[in-house]
């Protein structure tokens, strides 16, 4: 379950104060700060991480798309789901296209 930053502080210093009780609220302050500096940079690092996986996402299906121009394999694209056991064909006018009419049936 995602918990909110403010949820992961609170746990973090509570965490904390089990171990030092008498904190003074400035120390309070910096360990929230210090907190804080961490989940953002796991957050970034995951938003990050997810950009690349995009990227190269994009980057397979324009090398499969010119796979598919270059050896003339038609110029629509059939794609295959299976929707609550049974098969369904999306068609698209490219590879992108059909895929997501695939997943879209898939949905059903």
């Amino acid at each position: 379950m995602a918990r909110t930053t403010e949820e992961q502080i609170t746990q973090l210093k509570n965490c904390v104060l089990g171990w030092q009780p008498a904190l003074s609220p400035s120390a309070r302050q910096a360990l929230a700060a210090i907190a804080k500096a961490y989940i953002e940079e796991a957050e970034q690092r995951g938003y990050e991480r997810a950009q690349a996986e995009c990227a190269d996402d994009t980057k397979r299906m324009d090398d499969m798309e010119e796979i598919l121009k270059t050896h003339e394999l038609g110029r629509t694209f059939e794609g295959f789901a299976f929707s609550k056991g049974y098969l369904r064909i999306a068609e698209g006018k490219s590879l992108r296209s059909a895929i997501d009419a695939a997943m879209k049936e898939g949905e059903l």
